[in-house]
């Protein structure tokens, strides 16, 4: 189709959709249904066609010309709202996931391999934000800021309004990727999301289509990572590999100082990291701090591991 057709397919043409009455008509119109996938919502709209015409023809804009309105208009209107609603609906969107209490014991027996693994802590800028690029060769001076943003915990169903995405696009998308059961609300969990937007309406009415990984795959700033927490039954050569990778990505960053901190798990079943080490490499030669009792804790409140009292 050329570039004409598209424009007379654009609704604001011919009706006046910033009608609010009309929102609400097309809202009980499709109250209550669920819409899993594409070809359900195929289904759904010509189930309602003969509707959709009698709600949209009522707010028909008076000015319009004769000549540019044509009745063949709502013999489209399916496949055009078909259209907008597929690529609400077709967005692909991302995350990557943190939290804002990482000696929380149910998590490192959730996601730490059951006390084996480690917690990486990263650096918030001022502003709640992390500096991410689309490829690693990308000067990091170009790189773009994403926001934290903090997860709601709600007994509600995840559902997505449709017919809003379609017209408000990604904020309405991202607030319903920000909604956890309350059960969750130990994890004090933010996310970071970036969402893949469809614009061509052939890939829009694709059902299953393969995301590309440069897609999903961001790169920071090595010197965006402060330091790790190691679980209490992290094995020595796994936290040895660990410190060879930040110091290597280190050296070619400015050399930067970093933190590791061990771990014990009580017998109340609590984490207590026990002591930490400020790594900080000059002229090849990597220098080390211990940090114990008052130190150990001004740090851990300084990076924001544990609060302020």
């Amino acid at each position: 189709m050329n570039g004409r057709v598209f424009e007379n397919w654009e609704l604001s043409k011919y009706f006046d959709i910033t009608n609010q009455t009309l929102k609400e008509s097309l809202n009980n119109l499709f109250k209550g249904e669920a819409i899993l996938d594409i070809s359900h919502l195929k289904i759904l709209i010509d189930k309602y066609k003969e509707e959709l015409k009698k709600i949209f023809i009522t707010y028909k804009k008076t000015d319009i010309e004769k000549e540019t309105f044509s009745a063949s208009i709502f013999e489209f209107l399916p496949t055009i709202l078909l259209d907008k609603l597929c690529k609400a609906l077709n967005h692909r969107v991302y995350s990557a996931s943190f939290s804002k209490n990482p000696l929380e014991p149910m998590m490192w027996a959730h996601y730490a391999e059951g006390f084996r693994g480690c917690v990486v802590i990263y650096n918030a800028l001022e502003d709640n934000t992390l500096e991410l690029r689309h490829h690693y060769q990308t000067p990091i001076n170009q790189s773009e800021v994403y926001e934290y943003k903090k997860v709601k915990y709600l007994n509600k169903n995840k559902c997505i309004p449709l017919l809003q995405s379609a017209i408000d696009k990604n904020n309405v998308l991202l607030d319903s990727c920000l909604i956890k059961n309350s059960f969750w609300d130990y994890e004090k969990e933010y996310r970071l999301l970036t969402t893949i937007e469809i614009e061509s309406i052939r890939h829009a009415h694709i059902e299953d289509s393969t995301p590309s990984s440069r897609d999903r795959i961001l790169y920071h700033d090595p010197n965006s990572i402060l330091g790790v927490i190691f679980g209490p039954r992290c094995p020595k050569e796994y936290k040895d590999k660990i410190q060879l990778i930040i110091g290597d990505t280190r050296k070619f960053n400015g050399n930067k100082p970093f933190f590791l901190f061990t771990t014990e798990l009580s017998s109340f079943g609590e984490i207590k990291i026990l002591q930490g080490e400020y790594i900080n490499s000059r002229y090849g030669i990597e220098m080390r701090q211990i940090l114990k009792d008052d130190r150990l804790d001004k740090c851990l409140k300084d990076i924001g591991v544990i609060p302020r009292n």
